[in-house]
């Protein structure tokens, strides 16, 4: 579908290897979701992955 856009997330190099990953819609976490979203083109809202591990101070957002 031209309309639609993927969003994937994926984080590597982390030690130890548990990670905690979301997509996250107007910094609100998009429930049954897995590594990735199917997305409208069209859509306005702001999306991002949000990070979370122990070897990080705080959780880390990339946005796109």
């Amino acid at each position: 579908d031209q309309h639609k856009l993927v969003l994937i997330c994926l984080a590597t190099g982390f030690y130890p290897k548990e990670i905690e990953m979301n997509i996250r819609l107007n910094e609100t976490v998009l429930e049954d979701q897995t590594i990735s979203v199917e997305i409208d083109k069209n859509h306005k809202g702001f999306y991002d992955c949000l990070v979370i591990h122990s070897s990080l101070i705080e959780p880390v957002s990339v946005k796109r």
